[in-house]
């Protein structure tokens, strides 16, 4: 494959980038870069590399010991000394290409992708759900979702396009790796995941049985719909097509999300079954099933608030499920563990992310 040059727009754009995330999120996670590889057709992590060649061009950065990638410097050095003490001047050559690249995307496709928040995108799902359904949930993206007993893990996100200048009717969404993946990915519940298209106020859907094998496998998993598709249908209708690479696509109107759930393609695992509910406690809007006692479970229930100076609602979380399985514990016992969750959480996190 021959290789792609980076041009002096993109490396301008990266640099107006660099100036505004701080150095932790310096990473192919972080949306701002994401949004950035999808403008400009490249991976997020080729432009979160190329943001730590900056890194290195930064005089800030090594008076406080940290050192970037010095691969690019070939490349981003010049364009650093030429806009470091010329900030107004960036200003006005990052708003050129921006224009430019906004001119050569409607002279190729009239129809703009907006872009909205996830836990918009998520409560707009819910309300639809509960037209139909009784339903609890909680966490976040990818969310736990109980629907009549049965229960998920739902991600979402918005639909964008995949290469927004060469074929501007190819959208996806990206699962990055994550350690909440690494975890759904053993689980038994079904992982449905939502690309929503603001345009058409339409869902689109990939099978769990197709996507589970493939969390953490790389860096990105990407998953392809079409614009085109994404049209609205007649209400309670849902549509059905096959991509290039033989994976099925379902799309419905919003409102008709729920035909996704009631589907017993993605309703029932076929490696997993399910048990009965167990609400687990309702001070923090919990509700989990299991028969039995599973560290795995209170690992799981305990992810969003591991990072809290405070460890005051994970301790209430293992007390409670402690007392729910009716087990012995004191809180030295309650410490250990949540040290050792701690210890998983950022061991994976680590292993993934940097």
């Amino acid at each position: 494959m021959t290789r792609r040059l980076w041009t002096r727009d993109e490396l301008i754009l990266s640099l107006e980038l660099y100036y505004k995330l701080p150095y932790k999120k310096i990473n192919s996670k972080t949306q701002e870069i994401i949004s950035l590889a999808n403008l400009l057709e490249r991976t997020p992590n080729s432009i979160a590399i190329r943001l730590t060649n900056y890194i290195s061009c930064d005089p800030f950065m090594k008076e406080k010991g940290i050192k970037g990638m010095d691969g690019g410097l070939a490349q981003c050095q010049p364009i650093w000394d030429e806009f470091f003490n010329n900030k107004q001047k960036l200003s006005l050559e990052y708003t050129r290409i921006i224009d430019k690249l906004n001119s050569q995307e409607n002279s190729k496709n009239n129809n703009r992708v907006i872009v909205i928040d996830q836990d918009i995108i998520w409560s707009k799902i819910c309300d639809s759900l509960k037209e139909k359904y009784k339903i609890s949930y909680t966490g976040s993206n990818p969310y736990y979702l109980n629907i009549e007993d049965t229960e998920y893990y739902v991600f979402t996100r918005n639909l964008t396009r995949a290469y927004p200048f060469s074929s501007p009717d190819v959208c996806r969404i990206q699962l990055h790796k994550s350690y909440k993946f690494d975890f759904i990915k053993n689980t038994k519940k079904s992982l449905i995941v939502l690309g929503f298209c603001e345009q058409f106020n339409t869902i689109a859907c990939w099978s769990s049985e197709s996507i589970k094998p493939r969390l953490n496998s790389r860096r990105n998993v990407s998953l392809y719909s079409r614009f085109s598709q994404q049209k609205q249908l007649e209400p309670g209708k849902f549509r059905e097509y096959k991509l290039s690479n033989q994976e099925i696509v379902k799309i419905v109107n919003l409102e008709d999300v729920y035909l996704l759930f009631k589907d017993s393609n993605l309703s029932q695992s076929k490696y997993f079954k399910n048990t009965n509910k167990i609400d687990l406690f309702t001070e923090f809007n919990f509700e989990y099933k299991n028969d039995k006692f599973d560290i795995d479970d209170l690992y799981m229930l305990t992810l969003d608030f591991l990072e809290d100076s405070s460890e005051i609602k994970v301790i209430q979380i293992c007390i409670a499920y402690f007392e729910k399985y009716q087990k012995d514990y004191d809180l030295i016992k309650i410490k250990n563990i949540i040290s050792k969750f701690k210890t998983q959480y950022n061991n994976k996190k680590n292993k993934l992310f940097i």
